[in-house]
């Protein structure tokens, strides 16, 4: 009960920021979410298979999502640019569930994911990524490569590989 009595005091203190939080990431959606859509569809050289997807905020600096229901959660004190950038990153996700999730058979959960994560290398190639990402993502920098589908069989292949 007390941590609902905080979240509502909490709620209803910063109310005036979370309008303005969501004023913000609609605007900077405005200016950028079709450019947002189409990198993926360039990406993925396939349309972008959602009509919506619902987001909502965290104060958390952790952007949890659902694919099968179509949710992220976003920072509430990113700036907008870094929640595009989050958006972006999270899409990306759900477009390659969405278009290879056969591949889970194939790989098995762990290098699904993987190879799932990895994959921000062309989305979001300003971030780092993760520590066991460094193989695939010194492959994907080894190669100019023709698309999206040359990309995860030549990733495929080298997981298979690996023990």
């Amino acid at each position: 009960m007390r941590i609902k009595t905080f979240l509502n005091q909490w709620e209803s203190k910063n109310h005036q920021k979370i309008e303005d939080v969501i004023k913000s990431l609609e605007n900077k959606w405005e200016e950028k979410g079709r450019l947002v859509l189409q990198k993926l569809e360039d990406l993925y050289i396939k349309k972008f298979p959602f009509d919506g997807i619902t987001i909502y905020l965290t104060s958390l600096p952790l952007c949890p999502y659902s694919y099968k229901d179509k949710f992220i959660y976003i920072c509430l004190n990113d700036t907008a640019e870094k929640q595009i950038s989050v958006l972006l990153h999270e899409l990306n996700h759900f477009m390659f569930y969405f278009y290879y999730s056969d591949l889970k058979d194939k790989l098995g959960h762990e290098k699904h994911e993987l190879l799932k994560e990895s994959l921000s290398y062309f989305s979001n190639p300003e971030q780092e990524g993760k520590p066991d990402e460094k193989e695939l993502r010194n492959l994907y920098a080894s190669k100019n490569w023709e698309n999206i589908d040359e990309i995860i069989k030549s990733t495929v292949d080298f997981l298979l590989g690996m023990k």
